[in-house]
């Protein structure tokens, strides 16, 4: 059984497939990889994250080439002492409608490496046909389309998706010796109308015992006073966390997996479906993305909010938060360092996506991976109470909470306090604080309210 125990100090940061490096075998590309891999250890690098390959279904018909790269990769780096995380998206494929979806992808996508096929319906793995697994729109009975990505998205309650991602996984690792995955994207793209499959459909007369209402049915759709639409809501968080589980499962012992959340404290993502609080279980790291156009400048404060859940959770569940912060300056680095040391995460420097020039993480590292020590962060001072189900009920559009929520943990951390966030499905006991804010009290459900009675906390609705 492998450890995991090199999650607790990782200096990570990113592996970078380009267009290039396809010509592997070539000499060439096998020498700039011992260097690249020669650079990261004399910096202190310990573990890279790939990038590049990234909507992996696109590569079906490079597997092999695939498996074959990212093993002489890890045989590299694990002579250096660097341990290898494979980072895909399991859910989204590239689908072009037209010239001008082309030229998307080529100027956004790059950096995905996008190859994907013309024709998806012929594209099949063990006699089942891949675009039979796509998630299909309640309005318009068609494979749902998300425009960032100019890409469609298999349905994670899909059966036949579900027993292919998990065995490509044992392939993937039995193939590579990589020392973790990082499954990402899992989400009900674009909104509340993904997924019409008839699994989803199944799955939510199953849970109700009703059918899912017609498209026109307004006392249901995007009626969030609706219990029958707040289950709906429920189902595909649970979907997702169901799918995760299904991956952990299917891993080898000892093989780190992580998904990626992106701002989950935002009211947006209500309509996705994806939640790092119920995932969390499934994870043996607790990974949270800064999204690459949050600057420390402009953004700070949702950082920081996103910061004081991840390493909540992260503690709730005994393990490491890894946050990907991306920069090509140094000196920002270094104030990403601080931060992740003061909440107890690890850092993932990242070079800045879709900016020319290219500048990659050996030459902004070159001087050495910015120190962030371990078990020297701030201590919890005051509970901050942030219910996912009250942001379901609230909806994606009504920032009120999530404005009331931000104001609290900005002004504890102006004030050098670290707050732990309060989740539903987080409930700390032996309390090492005796203060708890609790923004929109009144909402709240009567669980959370019990709860915050036997605590003996003073609880504070407002600052």
């Amino acid at each position: 059984m492998r450890s995991l125990e090199w999650v607790n100090n990782m200096n990570m940061t990113s592996w970078w497939f380009s267009w290039d490096d396809l010509r592997w075998p070539a000499d060439d590309v096998i020498v700039r990889w011992e260097k690249r891999a020669d650079t990261y250890e004399k910096i202190g690098v310990t573990a890279v994250t790939t990038f590049g390959f990234h909507l992996r279904w696109d590569w079906l018909n490079y597997f092999d080439k695939y498996d074959a790269m990212l093993r002489s990769v890890v045989e590299i780096c694990h002579a250096r002492g660097i341990k290898v995380v494979d980072h895909h998206s399991n859910q989204l494929t590239h689908l072009v409608r037209s010239h001008e979806d082309r030229v998307r992808i080529a100027n956004m996508q790059d950096h995905h490496l996008p190859l994907f096929p013309d024709f998806w319906d012929n594209q099949n793995i063990n006699g089942k046909n891949l675009s039979d697994w796509r998630m299909i729109s309640v309005k318009t009975n068609e494979p749902i389309y998300i425009e960032s990505y100019c890409a469609s998205a298999f349905c994670p309650n899909n059966p036949d998706y579900q027993e292919e991602y998990y065995t490509y996984l044992n392939r993937l690792i039995k193939n590579t010796g990589v020392d973790g995955v990082m499954s990402d994207d899992t989400n009900f793209f674009p909104d509340f109308y993904a997924c019409g499959c008839k699994y989803c459909r199944d799955k939510f007369e199953k849970r109700t015992g009703v059918p899912l209402p017609a498209v026109d049915d307004l006392s249901f759709w995007e009626n969030f006073s609706s219990p029958l639409f707040q289950e709906w809501i429920d189902m595909r968080f649970d979907s997702v966390d169901d799918f995760y589980d299904g991956v952990k499962k299917a891993l080898p012992s000892g093989v780190v997996l992580y998904a990626c959340s992106c701002s989950d404290a935002l009211p947006h993502k209500v309509m996705r479906g994806g939640s790092m609080e119920l995932w969390a279980k499934s994870m043996d790291i607790i990974f949270a993305e800064m999204y690459h156009a949050f600057g420390l400048e402009d953004h700070l404060d949702d950082i920081i909010c996103d910061l004081a859940m991840v390493t909540s959770i992260a503690d709730y569940h005994g393990k490491k938060a890894l946050v990907l912060a991306y920069s090509d300056d140094i000196e920002v680095l270094k104030e990403w360092a601080m931060l992740c040391e003061n909440y107890g995460a690890r850092p993932w420097f990242c070079r800045q996506v879709r900016k020319v020039p290219i500048i990659l993480e050996e030459e902004t590292l070159k001087c050495g991976y910015p120190e962030v020590k371990v078990d020297v962060a701030l201590p919890y001072r005051c509970g901050i109470v942030y219910s996912r189900s009250l942001k379901n009920r609230l909806g994606p559009i009504d920032l009120s909470y999530y404005e009331s929520f931000k104001e609290i943990v900005i002004k504890m951390h102006n004030s050098g306090i670290r707050p732990q966030i309060i989740l539903d499905d987080s409930l700390p006991g032996n309390l090492p604080y005796d203060t708890i804010y609790a923004p929109m009290y009144d909402k709240l459900n009567s669980e959370i309210k019990q709860y915050l009675t036997k605590t003996k906390c003073t609880i504070r609705t407002e600052l």
